[in-house]
């Protein structure tokens, strides 16, 4: 019995072919790391300067009591205790009075 070949879809070629002769394309190898610069600087609606870095943008953002949209923490609504008291007097209301 002889060892087993892996393959994998080329979408370039639209074939398969042996998992060492797979080409990636131009994904780099190795780990992506994102850049803190921006290519485009944004103007900080708390002081009206431009700032191209993403971490300073942060930093001041905080430092004025905002928070950036988005990156808010949220509650966690599955630990919220739901409050049903009453509910029967209301159902029976309800039905009661059509």
């Amino acid at each position: 019995m002889g060892v087993r070949q892996r393959y994998i879809w080329d979408d370039a070629k639209k074939k398969l072919v042996k998992e060492e002769e797979y080409s990636r394309g131009d994904v780099p190898k190795g780990p992506y790391v994102i850049p803190d610069e921006m290519p485009d600087a944004l103007v900080h609606p708390c002081t009206g300067k431009c700032i191209s870095s993403k971490s300073k943008f942060r930093k001041i953002t905080k430092e004025h009591g905002c928070i950036e949209y988005g990156t808010e923490k949220l509650e966690d609504r599955r630990t919220k205790s739901l409050d049903f008291s009453g509910i029967k007097e209301e159902l029976k209301r309800v039905i009661e009075n059509g």
